[in-house]
């Protein structure tokens, strides 16, 4: 299983890639909505975790940009919002899930299945 992480906090970067490969993934990472898209792309991700708050493209645009980018796929990548802020119910229906900061291994696993 391969996931792709976009966060602008490379202490957040770590601990999600921490979090997810006791979970079984391989992780990519980006430092920005941009470089998110770029990565998606290039690959394909079973998982994408993003950050709401990026410094080039918002996690909401970030998103919509990643399904725009996956609608051929016959499974879609599932968006996962990892945010320390309370979302909106506009924002939590561009997401399958999301996880607020500070989280759990036990949370993150709950939302990812």
């Amino acid at each position: 299983m391969r996931a792709l992480i976009i966060d602008d906090d490379a202490l957040n970067r770590h601990i999600l890639r921490r979090y997810l490969a006791k979970l079984g993934y391989v992780c990519d990472e980006a430092a920005s909505g941009l470089e998110g898209l770029d990565a998606c792309r290039s690959a394909n991700y079973d998982v994408a975790l993003v950050d709401l708050i990026l410094p080039d493209l918002d996690g909401s645009d970030t998103a919509t940009a990643i399904r725009e980018a996956y609608a051929s796929r016959a499974t879609p990548v599932r968006l996962i919002a990892v945010t320390g802020a309370r979302c909106d119910e506009r924002v939590k229906r561009m997401f399958d899930a999301v996880v607020e900061k500070p989280y759990t291994l036990e949370e993150l696993s709950a939302v990812i299945v």
